[in-house]
């Protein structure tokens, strides 16, 4: 259902009425699933990045079935890590090491998603230093807030790292530590909205982008934001082959989050469709992540329109990635929206990077803050005549190719760099790096995410019909809806 964004702000809004009308009924449990539900809506379509009221409304329920511990004594040489995601590949790992290199003991906290163990959990169970505990999937929600409390509080922390998305149980929790334990914010969707931004100390940010959204639309604090690139982690398995037809061919690599490619030109697509054209020698593999019906129709209409059946071919979800890119030849980002850790593990790979970002959305620096943290130099094109004349300068000269993958791989921030700049953070709670002033176009973003709704990617308007009208039918989105209709139902009569 398309929808545009007065009607999802509407929506977001009741669903929020219901919250805490859940609240004043008493029924913290639906209240809770209330705040999820219109955390999820925020998170598909971008116009706001926190909530205080909802912020408080969390603290609120947390209160009735929290004990504060008054008599709170911190070990300094103890921290708490709380993770939601529970994976190797983004940043549980990078800030683990830096900890234990530091000597800490350590409670690994994570939220249980279903039977298998995460494969972070065998990881980290190797280390003597490190305590797991796991909270309980079956357990409800607010039974989750007291569960969480005891579990940090009698660990004794002095610091909590917070490794999480906004649908998280920790959120609750943050507003009624202990004085005495620091919190600390990783913030791994630095594009997106989340809560629990009134309840943190400190925020890690991997790059100004995220920082500046922080400070503009999250009210954090300039002291609050602690700049830290990271380094991808690199998650050795067994390659698992490509299609025959690639033999002989300059092998471009690209994919990610299907929406990534929406815009309303197919600025992406018809890139592809130029470079494939232009360059007899190369094929594109596209690793198709996260992709719906419409995004299915969409790559195989635009295959078989141009009968590129050998030239442009799917490989579906690759969990050896790492080995992808080493046996590509260049990887090219996805835009208007870019993958940065597909462009580290392209680096980290010394594969040269295509990228080019068609649109004033996102900032022209976002691959080079993922990858120059050594050497300062541009790698995103927004001339299209520029980028195609690389693409083809690095299609047709291996020494070329191996030339800017180097230069690349130079570039990255080192694990032990990212350790020391995370060491000095904690020792003096002051950002290490200089964080740039970034120019953010809010309004464009927000109808861009309009856009990637509208063009079926998701789908906010069945989500707010399912939660508002066939649920509530006197709510106020209702009425809402009713009076577009009898509009529509009018204009159509006349």
């Amino acid at each position: 259902m398309k929808v545009n964004l007065r009607e999802v702000k509407k929506g977001y809004k009741g669903i929020k009425e219901l919250a805490f009308k859940a609240y004043a009924e008493g029924d913290y449990e639906k209240s809770l699933s209330y705040i999820n539900n219109a955390t999820t809506l925020a998170t598909q379509i971008m116009w706001r990045y926190a909530d205080e009221d909802l912020d408080k409304l969390q603290a609120d329920i947390a209160e009735k079935y929290i004990t504060k511990k008054t008599d709170y004594v911190s070990n300094k040489k103890r921290v708490v890590f709380y993770d939601y995601f529970g994976s190797i590949v983004i940043l549980t790992l990078q800030y683990i090491r830096a900890l234990l290199k530091l000597e800490y003991d350590i409670l690994y906290i994570y939220e249980e998603r279903d039977k298998n163990q995460l494969l972070v959990v065998d990881v980290l169970s190797k280390y003597p230093n490190i305590t797991i505990q796991k909270i309980d999937k079956n357990q409800s929600r607010t039974a989750k807030i007291t569960d969480i409390y005891n579990k940090i509080t009698s660990y004794q922390a002095s610091k909590l790292f917070i490794h999480v998305n906004t649908i998280s149980a920790c959120l609750s929790v943050l507003h009624h530590l202990p004085k005495e334990i620091v919190r600390y914010y990783i913030n791994l969707g630095d594009h997106a909205y989340w809560l629990g931004s009134t309840a943190i100390d400190y925020s890690f940010e991997f790059r100004s982008f995220g920082a500046q959204v922080s400070k503009d639309m999250r009210g954090l604090k300039e002291e609050q934001l602690l700049l830290l690139p990271y380094y991808p982690i690199v998650d050795k398995r067994e390659f698992q082959g490509f299609p025959e037809v690639v033999k002989d061919k300059v092998i471009i690599f690209s994919g990610g989050d299907f929406y990534k490619t929406v815009d309303k030109n197919d600025s992406y697509w018809q890139i592809c469709y130029d470079i494939l054209t232009q360059n007899p020698k190369a094929i594109i593999l596209y690793a198709n992540k996260g992709i719906n019906n419409h995004g299915s129709k969409l790559m195989y209409d635009f295959i078989k329109r141009h009968q590129f059946e050998e030239r442009f071919i799917p490989i579906g979800f690759r969990r050896d990635i790492n080995e992808v890119m080493q046996h590509c030849d260049i990887y090219m980002g996805t835009f208007p929206m870019s993958g940065g850790l597909m462009s580290q593990h392209a680096a980290v790979n010394a594969k040269p990077i295509l990228q080019y970002y068609p649109e004033e959305l996102f900032p022209f620096e976002e691959t080079e803050s993922m990858i120059c943290y050594r050497d300062q130099f541009d790698i995103s094109f927004r001339d299209k005549t520029e980028f195609l004349e690389e693409a083809k300068k690095l299609i047709d000269s291996e020494e070329y190719r191996k030339q800017q993958g180097e230069k690349l791989q130079k570039a990255m921030i080192t694990q032990e760099e990212f350790d020391t700049v995370f060491e000095k953070s904690l020792e003096t709670h002051l950002t290490q790096l200089t964080i740039e002033k970034i120019n953010i176009n809010y309004s464009a973003l927000e109808k861009w995410w309009i856009e990637v709704n509208n063009r079926g990617y998701y789908d906010a308007g069945s989500y707010i019909y399912d939660l508002l009208v066939r649920n509530n039918p006197l709510s106020v989105f209702t009425l809402y809806i009713k009076k577009k209709l009898n509009t529509i139902k009018n204009k159509l009569t006349k």
